[in-house]
């Protein structure tokens, strides 16, 4: 495995305006489920306090070595997430249960940004409790959820 962002495919960080946006609205600690080429260096290049998680050893290591002051925590569980409550969550990645995660962090999160709702990673039913919604994208669809912040993209 090796470092290579430029050759990184655009939808998988099709997410990228939504996440941004979601950033720019809020205050407080970001957390990341699922490290990536294009969420990574601009969450640690934020200032803000950011969490990432990370199923996957050598991407997590290859990542660290790449992107300034970023430090990955290992995870396979959902219960492994702090208590603590959440300005943003990115979910994203591969090789868990996003709709565990997703369930464990819903009382405590400001805004999520979910990538590829396409697909039943989380179900409609779980999506539908939030007050405001945004989808863009059809393949990967994002989409943009909570119960505080009016969504406007």
């Amino acid at each position: 495995m090796k470092w290579e962002p430029d050759k990184a495919d655009p939808k998988v960080g099709s997410f990228m305006p939504g996440l941004v946006w979601a950033v720019d609205h809020t205050e407080g600690p970001i957390l990341e489920l699922g490290a990536g080429y294009f969420s990574t260096p601009y969450l640690w290049g934020t200032g803000r306090p950011v969490v990432t998680y990370e199923h996957d050893p050598e991407w997590a290591t290859l990542i660290e070595a790449n992107v300034p002051g970023f430090f990955t925590t290992l995870v396979t569980d959902f219960q492994d997430v702090p208590e603590q409550d959440w300005a943003v969550v990115l979910v994203d990645g591969y090789g868990w249960d996003r709709q565990k995660f997703f369930d464990a962090l819903v009382e405590r999160t400001g805004v999520f940004v979910v990538h590829d709702t396409q697909d039943p990673w989380i179900s409609e039913e779980a999506m539908s409790q939030f007050k405001y919604r945004f989808d863009f994208g059809e393949d990967p669809r994002t989409t943009i959820l909570s119960q505080v912040l009016p969504i406007a993209m």
